[in-house]
């Protein structure tokens, strides 16, 4: 059954339920009960026509059946976001809610990322081993078929970014590879209307696991490409932690003074955005890597701010 018809019959039957009519005196008149729940499994398709019987049966107009489904779609769509946020937030308690919740999801798409989300859970919350989450997301996205194609939709991105920092614990490259490969590569197609929401992410995520294994030039060549894709479509935060994993990178191999540069551009962009958590997070790890109070650098490199 199409993606449509699912969304059809769950929320007629929704409408039925709460208005406590079984389905026999549903049905009475209309089709058997063996055909509606055919509708229900996705076994047949439901036509318009019949859509339209069962909302006189429910004694509902047609136009406030489909408004009801719009505003439905919405909402259900609005809350898997929070549930993806709450989870990447660690609020667990609050990601838990959604899923005891049970919804009913009918679009593709959607049920990717909610079950991603769900596997993450899992194994956040201590429910899932670490190798057997790792067997559960690449099944999910066809892991074997990355490395053949250039064309990539956000749950696979997501997933795969999510599956190198595993890797990474078990001492695995391989994703962390791809999602490099992906990312240099001017041939790359991402099958989504919001490159800039997950993209520029994407990067300094990529840039903090390389630098973390010790592969600091290629860290410093995803923060330059980053840093460019950030600036070209005015994207600010994640600029940060571009400017930031760039500073790292570049005192990690002994270019100190450029180094200094880019952190003093880290610390400046997180003040630009007025974020004082971020700034003082910042301000303090950057006097730690640096062994003295960073603010002191301003002057020196006055004159290539100015420049």
């Amino acid at each position: 059954m199409i993606e449509k018809d699912l969304s059809y019959i769950y929320h007629l039957d929704g409408i039925r339920i709460k208005k406590k009519i079984k389905i026999s005196s549903l049905c009475e008149g209309i089709c058997s009960d063996r055909q509606y729940r055919k509708y229900l499994t996705g076994t047949n398709n439901i036509s318009d026509k019949r859509i339209l019987e069962f909302c006189n049966k429910l004694k509902i107009s047609a136009k406030d059946f489909y408004s009801t489904l719009h505003t439905k779609e919405s909402t259900l769509n609005t809350e898997l976001s929070d549930f993806y946020t709450n989870i990447a937030d660690g609020e667990y308690l609050k990601a838990k809610k959604f899923i005891d919740a049970k919804n009913k999801i009918t679009s593709v798409q959607s049920k990717r990322l909610y079950n991603y989300c769900k596997v993450r859970f899992d194994y956040e919350t201590g429910i899932l081993p670490l190798e057997y989450t790792l067997n559960l997301l690449k099944k999910e996205i066809n892991y074997q078929e990355l490395e053949n194609i250039t064309a990539f939709d956000f749950i696979d991105i997501l997933s795969l970014e999510y599956i190198a920092n595993l890797e990474i614990k078990l001492d695995i490259d391989k994703s962390l590879n791809l999602i490099t490969k992906i990312l240099n590569s001017d041939t790359t197609i991402f099958l989504t209307t919001k490159n800039m929401y997950f993209l520029a992410p994407l990067y300094s995520n990529t840039a903090i696991m390389l630098g973390k294994i010790g592969r600091f030039n290629e860290c410093i060549e995803i923060c330059d490409r980053g840093i460019e894709f950030c600036l070209e479509r005015e994207v600010s935060r994640s600029l940060t932690r571009l400017y930031y994993c760039k500073a790292i990178a570049l005192k990690k191999i002994g270019q100190l003074e450029d180094a200094e540069y880019f952190g003093l551009l880290c610390l400046s962009n997180s003040i630009s955005l007025q974020n004082k958590n971020e700034t003082n997070t910042f301000y303090k790890i950057l006097c730690k890597d640096f062994n003295e109070d960073f603010f002191n650098k301003i002057d020196i490199h006055k004159a290539k701010f100015l420049n």
